[in-house]
């Protein structure tokens, strides 16, 4: 079988992860698998790694450009005539709805939702337009993958896509055959880990280590690690907040060494206006954190309040006071960090994932013969 592969952007993040993930399982499974692009970031290193033809499209951009969403458009249909796929499997806004509108049903397209750009907490200028563009996008592909039950509802309630193209696949990750030993001595290490952008609000989670009291203050030590186009803005932010010496920031990681930073780390801090399901949330579950995240798009699906804190979007207050709880009672931080491993190992494995698209990429392929 030949799979074709494409997303927006190659920088790492949960969506990213997802490609490599499918990448790797089906390139090894024997079949031909190459990428879509932008060039020159994380994902097209790793794939050149693996030996995998990656096709760089410099039009991607993530933002409505008429002139470069056509140039975008273009590429995809060149890479579609000279690799003639069985499947193409689409990721992310932009180029899952770019690609199906360049298939033209002319080859059975995938496209994986993570996360919709009109759900709630997203901007309000882009909801109508974005969803008007998902319903006519519909029309040029055989499933739509959604990674929470969330996201599955909110298509059927907007009338997205009939329920029959609508399938919930819950990401994955790879889980520990045990559960890593770590020390609860002060100070805990607490970890944010997002793209620094304004979806991901690093803002609230640095106002919420401000609020802390100074005693608490001192039994943590703060690491973010992420870049974007919040970068430079946050960092002057904190600077100005008088944190620079409570908050490490670090650009992003490879995804070895974000796990290594995991597996010594006690608790995990997300803050999103909206998601879909974080791959990042089920790594850090997976590597023993209690979690203190917002609760948008299928967060709550991930973890229940045995494993963590889930709090309203921007709502400082609440993240102060699940890490306050957290770093008061290090037996509860403990507990809870179990917790997240073993529902993590449960219900959150890489395998799974796997093995649910290749029963979709199957179906589409029965339906053929």
């Amino acid at each position: 079988m030949r799979i074709l592969y494409t997303i927006t952007s190659s920088i790492i993040g949960g969506a990213q992860t997802n490609v490599l993930q499918l990448v790797e399982y089906f390139e090894k499974r024997g079949d031909e698998v190459r990428v879509m692009s932008f060039p020159g970031d994380n994902l097209e290193k790793e794939l050149l790694k693996m030996g995998i033809k990656f096709y760089p499209n410099p039009f991607f951009c993530g933002y409505f450009d008429p002139i470069r969403n056509f140039k975008t458009a273009v590429l995809i249909r060149k890479a579609i005539e000279d690799f003639k796929p069985d499947i193409v499997h689409c990721h992310s806004t932009q180029a899952g709805f770019l690609t199906r509108l360049a298939a033209g049903n002319k080859v059975d397209v995938v496209f994986t939702a993570h996360g919709w750009a009109f759900a709630e907490g997203t901007p309000f200028f882009r909801k109508w337009p974005v969803m008007a563009a998902e319903k006519l996008a519909a029309l040029f592909c055989k499933k739509i993958i959604c990674v929470s039950e969330q996201d599955r509802l909110l298509a059927l309630k907007w009338r997205i896509a009939p329920a029959e193209k609508l399938a919930t696949v819950y990401n994955g990750t790879d889980i520990p055959e045990e559960l890593p030993e770590k020390k609860y001595s002060y100070p805990l290490k607490v970890v944010f880990a997002a793209r620094m952008a304004k979806q991901k609000d690093p803002f609230s989670f640095a106002k919420a280590v401000k609020l802390l009291d100074p005693d608490l203050k001192k039994k943590i030590s703060v690491l973010m690690i992420g870049e974007g186009p919040e970068s430079t803005k946050f960092k002057k932010f904190v600077s100005d907040i008088g944190l620079e010496k409570e908050i490490k920031i670090e650009n992003s990681f490879s995804n070895k060494d974000l796990m290594d930073i995991f597996k010594e780390s006690h608790i995990f801090v997300l803050t999103s206006h909206w998601e879909g399901l974080p791959i990042v949330i089920l790594e850090a579950m997976a590597h023993g954190m209690a979690i203190v995240a917002s609760d948008v798009g299928g967060v709550a699906e991930t973890f229940g309040e045995d494993c963590g804190f889930l709090v309203k979007r921007k709502n400082v207050r609440e993240i102060k006071d699940g890490l306050e709880k957290l770093i008061q009672d290090k037996a509860m931080a403990e507990r809870m960090g179990a917790a997240g491993f073993r529902r993590a190992k449960k219900d959150f494995s890489v395998q799974r994932m796997l093995a649910e698209t290749e029963k979709i990429y199957s179906n589409l392929k029965c339906s053929k013969e």
